[in-house]
């Protein structure tokens, strides 16, 4: 079982989730995930997205190799899904098979006294140890300005996209999709990449609900529109210990 306390909340850009947020999220009882479909490359970005946290092995990757195989042995069980499904239309059709569908993503697994963590695109990671924050894969906002790899079932993953490590059992973690990671940059973390400090326990309570969520951003103007994804998971409180 995951040993973290998780708080998740994704919303799309309208904060109305009738209509279609290209982001999601997965917990698992052995890894946090989520990735950003990506729907200004190709079609059926956010379909893509979600399918490819419903492909994430309880088990981590932990090589470029590993990463690579793992997509190729997927991809096929995407097409069988929804090539039926734009084949009934010609425009749709040409798109697809001519742009694919983008995501990124991020995943943190837990295995043993270790978390073992990858991203890909500019999904971001942020790994808080006592006074020490990491983050993958961007540095600082300005990082943002430079576009993004994107994981397309139409051509192989580049390795420059992709980041990976490991990290002890007594860290924290924020992952956020791109709106959300650059905002933490901006207002948490200096432009050199020091860390002034990330709220993580206010944060955490900004997840309570899917309307806390939203109006913390609605809260702060700097946020620009997409959709919305955020998971905390930072360690239980004393007095409370998970079924």
């Amino acid at each position: 079982m995951f040993s973290l306390d998780v708080r998740r909340q994704s919303v799309s850009k309208e904060f109305d989730n009738s209509n279609l947020n290209e982001d999601q999220v997965r917990v698992s009882e052995n890894f946090i995930a989520l990735a950003d479909g990506a729907g200004g490359t190709g079609i059926l970005c956010g379909e893509w997205a979600e399918f490819l946290l419903n492909k994430i092995p309880e088990q981590p990757i932990k090589t470029f190799e590993n990463f690579k195989d793992w997509l190729e042995q997927n991809i096929d069980g995407f097409l069988e899904t929804f090539e039926p499904i734009v084949s009934k239309d010609n425009f749709k059709m040409r798109r697809f098979y001519e742009e694919g569908s983008a995501s990124t993503l991020a995943v943190v697994w837990q295995n043993g006294n270790k978390f073992h963590w990858i991203t890909y695109g500019d999904s971001h990671v942020f790994i808080l140890n006592k006074n020490r924050l990491q983050t993958f894969p961007h540095k600082s906002a300005a990082d943002f300005e430079r576009g993004t790899y994107l994981l397309n079932w139409t051509y192989q993953p580049k390795e420059a996209g992709f980041n990976h490590g490991s990290c002890s059992k007594t860290s924290s973690f924020l992952l956020a999709t791109d709106a959300i990671s650059k905002h933490i940059f901006e207002k948490y973390i200096d432009p050199k990449g020091k860390s002034a400090s990330i709220p993580l326990n206010e944060l955490f309570e900004v997840l309570d609900t899917e309307q806390s969520f939203i109006t913390y951003i609605k809260s702060e103007p700097t946020i620009p529109s997409d959709d919305y994804t955020m998971i905390v998971a930072k360690p239980y409180t004393q007095h409370y210990v998970p079924k």
